[in-house]
């Protein structure tokens, strides 16, 4: 993952008009496709790809800590996008500090950020959505995929307070912005390329597509963790051995 953050900064490419339909639609298979056959498991590990992903699915049918719950196994799909922010931020830094040269680049690391941004946008609003649904049983409000866990209470509550953060700072602000980027509603001065950026390759009146884009692929996996029954719940396969709520 690391590599190919890396990579996506150093080449800072951009999104052709071609690759935006199948990049989404590779995205959303997995919570459309139903995965217990030996087919599904390449499918999703071809479309995990999409999503930077791939080499940390080896990771999901391993113990990495002893003792672990399925709110902390829930909690770990937090790992991808912090790490691909995380390398970012740090070229950034690196980069203002001149640490690191990038002498053939003409654009913007804007390009690049939108990019990882595109990627790893739907691991922030699954994995936030997934800690945050408690249905109610009997009196109390337990964490879905652990009955044993009450919601807002214990160790839920350090980690669903992290989930309303990114929630709030992460996954809602991208398509507020976008739009009042790409509709001139800007209140403060930028630099007309992070704008152009943006609407690189989108006709004047679909300038502000990628917010769309965005809030579809909030909808789409919201729908998802609100679905309650597992067989209707096609993302997941259920493993012999494991519990669930």
């Amino acid at each position: 993952m690391i590599f190919l953050c890396t990579l996506v900064i150093w080449l800072n490419p951009s999104i052709s008009s071609e690759l935006r339909g199948p990049l989404f639609f590779f995205q959303v298979i997995p919570y459309i496709f139903d995965p217990p056959s030996h087919l599904g498991e390449y499918v999703f590990f071809v479309t995990e790809l999409f999503n930077f992903g791939s080499p940390m699915t080896y990771f999901s049918h391993t113990c990495i800590i002893k003792g672990i719950n399925n709110l902390y196994a829930v909690a770990f799909g937090y790992a991808r996008p912090v790490l691909a922010l995380t390398v970012f931020l740090l070229a950034y830094v690196l980069s203002i500090n001149y640490c690191l040269r990038f002498n053939f680049r003409r654009n913007s690391m804007l390009q690049s950020f939108w990019l990882l941004l595109v990627f790893i946008y739907s691991y922030f609003v699954e994995t936030s959505l997934r800690i945050l649904f408690y249905p109610k049983v009997g009196d109390k409000y337990v964490f879905f995929y652990d009955g044993t866990v009450e919601c807002f209470r214990g160790q839920h509550l350090p980690i669903a307070v992290i989930a309303i953060l990114v929630l709030v700072f992460l996954v809602i602000p991208p398509p507020i912005m976008v739009f009042l980027l790409t509709n001139g509603y800007w209140p403060w001065k930028v630099d007309p390329q992070y704008a152009n950026t943006l609407r690189r390759g989108l006709r004047p009146e679909c300038c502000s597509w990628w917010s769309v884009d965005l809030c579809r692929r909030v909808l789409l996996v919201a729908t998802y963790v609100a679905v309650a029954d597992w067989k209707t719940k096609k993302v997941m396969e259920r493993k012999p051995g494991t519990e669930y709520f």
